[in-house]
């Protein structure tokens, strides 16, 4: 049993030169209806309604059962209460705003065996499509939508470009906008014609990467 896991530029302003952070990649989150068919799966002879009856009850017993102030000691979490916040003198009483009621959530020695038990196994970051969705200009302004756009990385590159019929390929500066969703730019310059628009970044999900990706927009914009 393995968990993968890729490491990413730490982003700490306190972080040494080449610092890098691990960051968990690839795991599967099972949801309450996912744990119902894995029990199914081992070959259970209750019926999975039933099983999927029981979890609605775990849920209230344990609902009720942290409104009453009661803590968990079960094979899979440990849960305790604590009070938080100052308290001044011996009949200074809870006051909500300065105090606050915590529930502390502990793993179990199950768990930790469990976690005990894995194999981390380093992997390449996985990096999310670029994606040019629409084009527009209006009033001189063009305006680019779409994902993981951010223009941002020192290759020379690096940038939006501006491509003629012809094929001539300019790069746009002074983008006033430049977001991962959006980027947005005055182009007042442009001469009447067909263009495509080409977006070429390293950032990847709040991180610069090393090789840059680019994006051609196939359907052109018309100034």
């Amino acid at each position: 049993m393995s968990v993968k896991f890729c490491t990413y530029p730490s982003k700490l302003k306190t972080a040494v030169q080449n610092q890098y952070r691990a960051q968990v990649v690839g795991a599967e989150s099972i949801d309450e209806q996912g744990l119902v068919k894995e029990i199914m799966k081992r070959g259970s002879t209750v019926r999975e309604a039933d099983v999927a009856a029981i979890f609605v009850l775990l849920k209230e017993v344990i609902f009720d059962s942290i409104k009453s102030g009661n803590s968990f000691n079960l094979p899979w979490l440990v849960a305790k209460f604590s009070i938080s916040g100052k308290f001044f003198g011996p009949k200074d009483g809870f006051v909500k705003g300065r105090n606050k009621v915590q529930l502390n959530l502990v793993k179990s020695p199950f768990l930790r065996k469990a976690v005990e038990g894995m194999t981390p196994e380093m992997t390449l970051p996985t990096q999310p499509n670029l994606l040019i969705q629409e084009v527009g200009i209006v009033n001189g302004v063009l305006e680019v939508v779409g994902h993981n756009l951010k223009i941002d990385g020192d290759d020379a590159s690096v940038g939006l470009w501006i491509i003629a019929k012809d094929g001539t390929e300019t790069k746009i500066e002074g983008l006033y906008e430049n977001m991962p969703s959006r980027i947005a730019v005055t182009a007042h310059n442009l001469a009447p014609g067909e263009y495509k628009v080409k977006v070429v970044t390293q950032y990847v999900r709040g991180h610069i990467v090393q090789e840059p990706r680019e994006f051609v927009f196939k359907k052109p914009f018309v100034v």
